[in-house]
């Protein structure tokens, strides 16, 4: 942890981490940049408990000169449900390494970015289903399902 604010008169608080982070690169790529892509990124975190809003803000530090990736989440009140939360992300990329090949990375990496979207709302789908077809509030022994459930929602990332 960077940073930390709390900010009671106005009932929110930050925060600012780093992150270490492994990107995922087609295989092509990593043969033409001959190197892994590892390195460290950003998060800011910003709770508004007034707006019932929290932010989160994500970009890489490593290779940002020439790939830089941002991220935002945003979790709100859903606006017809105050018991639901809506969830909405955008990914931004952007390549300046190679003329002629900056497209094509660029493609590359939303589509790879589609494709985790897509596993993880299928795990997530697949565990509200789930707990929606038992009695997952008074059973305790579904503890050890669930824990198989974020296991596999850790892996589809």
């Amino acid at each position: 942890l960077l940073n930390r604010h709390v900010d009671v008169e106005n009932q929110r608080f930050s925060t600012r981490r780093l992150i270490f982070v492994s990107y995922g690169m087609p295989k092509w790529a990593q043969k033409l940049i001959k190197f892994k892509m590892k390195g460290i990124s950003t998060e800011d975190a910003t709770c508004d408990l007034k707006a019932k809003e929290l932010v989160l803000l994500g970009q890489n530090i490593t290779f940002s000169d020439f790939f830089r990736v941002r991220e935002r989440c945003v979790y709100t009140q859903h606006p017809e449900n105050p018991a639901w939360t809506s969830y909405a992300a955008t990914t931004s990329f952007e390549i300046s390494l190679l003329a002629g090949f900056n497209g094509m990375l660029e493609d590359a990496c939303v589509k790879k970015n589609a494709e985790t979207a897509q596993k993880g709302a299928a795990v997530m789908q697949k565990v509200i289903d789930r707990l929606v077809s038992s009695n997952w509030r008074t059973a305790a022994d579904k503890l050890a399902e669930w824990k198989e459930d974020i296991a596999e929602i850790a892996r589809s990332k």
